[in-house]
């Protein structure tokens, strides 16, 4: 109750609208709450043993009123906390449930028919979800189950990517460098532009860092070896759900040069990271064919571009034969710095 009370009262937490109570919730927000908060648990408990335990001590899960697709990792004053915006799981939620009522999204691998309810809704319907109250009785169970998997795998990768930022010490570096005390998931041009682009630089690192929280999270947890088949259904089922989140703080479809003008790194160039190394892991795990690693890297994403392209996103970057939106070179440079700055962040006492 004390860390409640005293993050009720930090500025960056007001300024997004404050904190808010389960029970102040919708039963459909309820819901998704309590699915943050198991994936939040599961990660918790299987970090308890890790060199970096001791970063994760006196922290806090916090849900914000705000509207705004956010998350992010916080430190004041010795606490520490992960805050997750309200706005960034209705968004989600939304993007599955529109993509699954779809006909044309993922077509063979359902055996029911793809429900209607949600079918009329655009992008901007996703910050407004009241519809969700309504839109899923008497949805096909297999369809429902997708949606509820998707959705896990998504939030899973958001809390173990909020968790890194922790782990590797990112906000003690940014408050000596920069004096910034949170590392947030949105845009923010006012952040970042100082000490060798370390803001942008360190979202890069807890991509992966978090990445590896997730993937070994998934293997410690299976009660059985796990055969070919499953191996790559778990890997194209976490890689739609990841590239969902980048490609939802990415709904403005600004220029790429415009964005990193900003404190982040192009949502594509985050995404393009994460599908390689999320299928050359497993690649690696399970003995896969370097066939079978691109086969499963791109249907990961054609199969996003079927959310892009139900999101009514221009091509060129998510969807579409052409890729001239996702600014290869910039990408490429973007690598190599994030090589070099990880290699001499891990030199760091």
């Amino acid at each position: 109750m004390e860390a409640r009370v005293f993050w009720a009262g930090d500025a960056d937490v007001v300024s997004l609208g404050g904190l808010i109570e389960p029970d102040a919730l919708s039963g459909f927000q309820r819901q998704l709450h309590n699915l943050v908060l198991e994936a939040y648990q599961r990660q918790m408990r299987r970090c308890a043993d890790e060199p970096f335990a001791d970063q994760l001590d006196d922290l806090s899960l916090l849900f914000l009123r705000s509207a705004s697709p956010n998350a992010f990792a916080i430190e004041k004053d010795g606490r520490r906390a992960v805050a997750i915006c309200l706005g960034l799981f209705d968004a989600l939620w939304g993007a599955f449930a529109m993509a699954l009522s779809d006909s044309d999204f993922m077509p063979g691998y359902f055996d029911s028919e793809a429900p209607s309810s949600a079918g009329a809704m655009n992008r901007q319907g996703l910050r407004d979800p009241a519809w969700a109250d309504i839109a899923l009785p008497g949805w096909p169970e297999d369809r429902l189950a997708a949606l509820n998997d998707l959705f896990y795998r998504a939030v899973d990768f958001l809390v173990c990517h909020e968790l890194a930022h922790h782990a590797r010490r990112h906000i003690p570096y940014l408050q000596d460098t920069l004096g910034i005390g949170r590392v947030d998931e949105c845009l923010n041009a006012t952040a970042g532009t100082n000490s060798d682009d370390a803001y942008r630089l360190i979202e890069f690192d807890a991509d992966h860092h978090g990445l590896d929280l997730l993937v070994v999270g998934m293997i410690d947890d299976t009660e059985r070896p796990w055969d070919l088949d499953r191996s790559q259904t778990q890997c194209f089922q976490s890689a739609v759900a990841i590239l969902t989140v980048f490609l939802l703080f990415d709904l403005d479809h600004a220029s790429v040069d415009l964005q990193y003008g900003s404190s982040h790194p192009a949502p594509v160039h985050r995404a393009m990271r994460l599908s390689a190394a999320l299928t050359s892991t497993f690649a690696r795990l399970f003995a896969w064919t370097d066939e079978d690693r691109i086969d499963w890297h791109d249907l990961a994403w054609i199969t996003v571009g079927e959310i892009a392209r139900i999101l009514e996103l221009p091509e060129g970057r998510w969807r579409g034969e052409f890729t001239q939106g996702m600014a290869l070179a910039r990408f490429c440079k973007e690598e190599r710095a994030l090589l070099k700055f990880a290699r001499r962040f891990d030199r760091l006492p």
